[in-house]
């Protein structure tokens, strides 16, 4: 339970650490919300390409290892 309680507690801290970095804790409510939802949607796409490149590789990798 401790660990939930400082895990949260560390992101906490690195979303304000960003919100610094990046001065959004200044922005308008409409532009916080639009840089907000480009920023889960560039990170969700690099989530998704990261997946589909690595089980390609890990399947070129298969088909190479059976056919030595």
């Amino acid at each position: 339970m401790m660990d939930i309680k400082r895990m949260i507690n560390n992101f906490h801290w690195f979303y304000w650490q960003f919100q610094l970095i990046t001065m959004t804790h200044m922005m308008d409510s409409f532009e916080w919300w639009l840089f907000h939802s480009l920023l889960f949607f560039t990170v969700i796409l690099l989530v998704y390409i990261f997946y589909v490149i690595t089980f390609i590789a890990i399947h070129y990798v298969e088909v190479l290892c059976n056919k030595l």
